[in-house]
């Protein structure tokens, strides 16, 4: 069910989503690899592709955070709020009471 709230913002919506998977990811991929890289003792060229993907990596998450930082701050300066239903369509947690007897705007 999509909801008016759910409709406002895609682009901040899809941002987030990815902002939040791939920050999951990342730290899943440290924790999986460090000790791999520690144990196996690879070669050297392969130790720097993977400090330059893990940096490559890096680099799209802050560039994502400063989508976010970029979006959030234009819904902001547009006098708009984002209600606590938006946030809360966004990590999928279910409405609240208060929310399911509000008609949509």
């Amino acid at each position: 069910m999509v909801t008016h709230s759910e409709t406002r913002y895609p682009l901040l919506r899809l941002i987030l989503r990815m902002d939040r998977a791939g920050s999951a990811y990342f730290v899943g991929l440290g924790v999986l690899t460090a000790p791999v890289l520690v144990l196996a003792d690879p070669p050297a060229a392969i130790v720097w592709l993977m400090w330059i993907g893990w940096i490559g990596f890096a680099i799209w998450l802050a560039a994502l955070g400063v989508f976010m930082a970029w979006g959030l701050t234009r819904s902001a300066m547009r006098g708009e709020e984002l209600d606590e239903q938006w946030w809360r369509s966004m990590i999928d947690y279910p409405p609240t009471e208060v929310q399911r007897q509000q008609p949509p705007r």
